[in-house]
């Protein structure tokens, strides 16, 4: 089987490469996109996911880090979502890092516009955004026409904004790669899922996963009465509630979910510490 080169450009340093992947493994995905993991020191010192269509187009690249684990909490079986939009319109046009800044826009409880004349794809992006978010976390996000936001430029100054689906405006500072890396975990379990249904399913999962965690940290907090929170304790909580070990990245995201989207339901910042002696 012949060997495809690909020209790829890291996403967090912009150094470029090129790699060559198996013509079999970008054939067999007849649908979107395949995901193509970059490991450290292939191109330079970071890891990265490339996103490949089916003429070999690299269609995106969103920093990864292959040592992120989502928890595997186990889901009561759903039935099939009912979708009111084209998830193949949604994998083949929507990159992965749009995806992955919505969330993490969301999350963390951000005005979001998104610059697009594509009237006749953002139905399907709404819906898509309403169907995996809508029912747990507020979506403040509007696609909007280029003449309407050069027309409204000055009240835009703090959204988080995108323009074709590339990012114009982030004041916050709150998608650097280190920040998104669970989101972009997330994001990759939708689009490596071949079956449409699934992979809605597995994103509507993961989301509820936040959600349910972030509610679970407050409950712990409050019961506590805690700012401070060893991470330790923190842990074994979760563990207990939910039958599954959390890691300390995960957990420090969902501790920023809670401090962000969550604000208002704690006196203070919630901070994680390692130690007894942190905690003094």
């Amino acid at each position: 089987m012949p060997n495809i080169p690909l020209n790829i450009i890291c996403p967090t340093c912009s150094k470029h490469g090129k790699i060559y992947v198996e013509d079999s493994l970008v054939k067999q995905n007849v649908r979107g996109i395949t995901a193509i993991n970059i490991v450290k020191n292939i191109i330079c010192e970071h890891s990265f996911l490339v996103y490949v269509d089916k003429n070999y187009n690299v269609r995106d690249a969103v920093s990864f880090d292959f040592s992120v684990e989502l928890p595997a909490i186990k889901m009561k079986p759903q039935n099939a979502p009912q979708i009111e939009f084209d998830i193949d319109i949604i994998k083949i046009n929507l990159l992965p890092s749009f995806i992955v800044g919505v969330l993490k826009g969301i999350f963390y409880k951000s005005k979001i516009l998104a610059v697009s004349d594509e009237d006749h794809l953002n139905f399907h992006y709404e819906a898509f955004f309403k169907q995996i978010l809508g029912e747990l976390f507020n979506i403040d996000l509007t696609f909007i026409s280029r003449v309407e936001y050069v027309r409204n430029l000055k009240q835009f100054k703090h959204y988080l904004i995108f323009q074709r689906q590339e990012l114009i405006n982030d004041k916050d500072k709150i998608l650097q790669p280190k920040n998104t890396k669970i989101e972009s975990a997330i994001v990759e379990e939708f689009f490596k899922t071949p079956d449409n249904t699934s992979s809605i399913i597995i994103l509507k999962n993961e989301i509820f996963k936040v959600h349910m965690l972030a509610r679970s940290v407050i409950e712990y907090a409050k019961e506590q009465n805690l700012t401070r929170i060893n991470a330790a304790n923190l842990s074994e909580f979760l563990k207990n509630k939910h039958g599954v070990e959390i890691n300390s990245s995960y957990m420090q995201f969902i501790v920023e979910v809670v401090n962000s989207y969550f604000s208002e339901e704690i006196e203070k910042k919630i901070k994680l510490v390692n130690s007894f002696i942190d905690l003094l």
